[in-house]
């Protein structure tokens, strides 16, 4: 779940690559610096961002995440990891 005034929509999030953002395909251009919290499989809490831009491959976020949060960032991404090494 993707959720930023003033709109709601279901989106991937295919594209996290660190704990520190994510390129999210198929979202709208935003303005640099917009906020929201972006929500999918594999992480229990929601994760906010603010916006640093948009190109042909997608909205680029930035998280700004809690202590939690990047714990579930982390484990997301060593799941990843271990599924593209098999």
């Amino acid at each position: 779940m993707f959720a930023g005034a003033p709109w709601d929509k279901e989106l991937s999030a295919r594209g996290v690559t660190s704990e520190g953002g994510a390129c999210v395909r198929g979202a709208p251009d935003l303005p640099v610096g917009m906020r929201g919290t972006l929500r999918f499989d594999g992480v229990a809490v929601p994760l906010p961002w603010a916006a640093r831009s948009a190109d042909a491959d997608g909205l680029h976020l930035a998280f700004r995440l809690d202590p939690a949060a990047v714990e579930a960032v982390r484990q997301v991404l060593q799941r990843l990891a271990v599924r593209q090494a098999a």
